[in-house]
């Protein structure tokens, strides 16, 4: 192999490095789940993949898994729900950890601004399986959701 072979290659390999750290720091993000809110859809110390693009796009839906700021300014994951009948319209999203007793989510704080949504869970890559799990994908959980 020529050196010169070998420095394109090599160029290359940065190239592709270089590309998957800014895909990595502007359209998909590696997160760990952290608590028992999201408990049984995530547990505690789960991986997750989140979409950093798609809300620059088009807004939330409803069941989608949301990485989120909360009021205090910590990250959390929880799950985006209709507001309650009572809850003002405009004023942000609902957002509502799937095992309400260990839950700190909108039924404490309230509605989240839009611009805390940090992105859209897309993918649970680890554990790959868990008990009788076949797939570890989120991918569209608002089709199956059940909303609480």
């Amino acid at each position: 192999m020529s050196t010169r072979l070998l420095g394109h290659g090599i160029a290359w390999v940065g190239l592709l490095l270089a590309g998957l750290w800014l895909a990595g720091a502007w359209l998909v993000l590696p997160w760990v789940v952290a608590g028992r809110s999201m408990e049984p859809t995530l547990i505690h110390g789960d991986r997750v993949l989140v979409d950093m693009w798609t809300y620059g796009q088009r807004a939330p839906r409803i069941g989608e898994l949301v990485l989120f700021e909360g009021p205090e300014g910590e990250v959390m994951v929880k799950r985006l729900a209709p507001p309650p009948p009572h809850a003002q319209a405009g004023l942000g999203f609902w957002l509502l950890g799937d095992n309400p007793a260990a839950s700190r989510d909108s039924r404490r704080f309230g509605p989240v601004p839009a611009d805390r949504l940090l992105g859209r869970v897309i993918l649970r890559y680890w554990p790959v399986r868990r008990g009788t799990d076949r797939v570890a994908l989120i991918l569209d959980s608002y089709n199956s959701a059940k909303v609480r």
